[in-house]
């Protein structure tokens, strides 16, 4: 991942971190197919382009909507912008 110029990580790097974790456990769990979080799916669930999910894994861009997208992930806005699972969230 790349830091911004700043030097802190943007929403949008955040949203990939939460991301890849949700979808690093799907798969550990035998999740398959559609049902796992891929930067492609999340995109289709929000209705967005695939492009605009990727610029965000890559700092060039942050989501317009983090409400949606959180509750696209399935995560609360707090762990949005932290850019981790709440610890409850981790033992489940």
């Amino acid at each position: 991942m790349r830091i911004s110029h700043r030097g802190c990580v943007t929403l949008g790097e955040r949203v990939e971190i939460i991301r890849s974790k949700i979808e690093k456990a799907q798969r550990e769990a035998g999740v398959t197919g559609d049902k796992v979080l891929t930067r492609p799916r999340l995109a289709q669930k929000l209705g967005l382009d695939r492009s605009a999910v990727t610029k965000w894994a890559t700092g060039e861009g942050s989501p317009r909507d983090p409400e949606a997208v959180a509750r696209a992930m399935g995560v609360t806005v707090a762990e949005l912008y932290a850019g981790r699972l709440d610890k409850k969230r981790r033992a489940a």
